[in-house]
């Protein structure tokens, strides 16, 4: 059966109302050749594998979110255990005058941290704040892994 074509006007990754707004159905939101990585959004399910795609999906559906802790580390390509490298939970913050995210396979923290904007389009906490958010969860000498290359960064 062939599927209806998705409008061109429709990013990629969409969230599920600018798919309505462009008059797409609900029956073609939810075919098989689009996933749905987090509730929401749908992503071609080719790249259902691809993690950076999946974090644009998301920053769809949160926009007022930055990534942080271990995700932000991973985006920022700090030096991390492989476990915090290969873990697929996400780490979101909000403002302090916003309400925590909450959304399966995300882990939502409420604090005011600073934002930087990625080459890639990506929200993230600074690599002040993202070293900080961090140190709770890494020994010592990781947490000097981590931070030697933000004190050897040029700019």
């Amino acid at each position: 059966m062939l599927r209806t074509p998705l409008p061109q006007a429709l990013p990629e990754p969409f969230t599920v109302a600018e798919a309505r707004a462009l008059g797409v159905s609900q029956g073609r939101t939810h075919a098989r050749d689009l996933v749905a990585p987090f509730h929401g959004v749908r992503l071609p399910a080719g790249l259902v594998d691809d993690r950076l795609a999946q974090l644009r999906a998301l920053q769809r559906v949160t926009p007022t979110a930055a990534f942080s802790h271990h995700t932000a580390g991973v985006l920022w390509h700090l030096p991390l255990p492989l476990h915090m490298e290969r873990d697929r939970v996400v780490h979101q913050v909000v403002s302090s005058d916003r309400h925590r995210i909450e959304h399966r396979g995300v882990v939502g923290h409420v604090a005011d941290r600073r934002i930087a904007h990625l080459p890639n389009g990506l929200s993230v906490t600074d690599l002040g704040d993202t070293w900080c958010d961090l140190a709770p969860a890494l020994t010592l000498t990781q947490l000097v892994q981590a931070g030697d290359p933000i004190l050897n960064r040029d700019g």
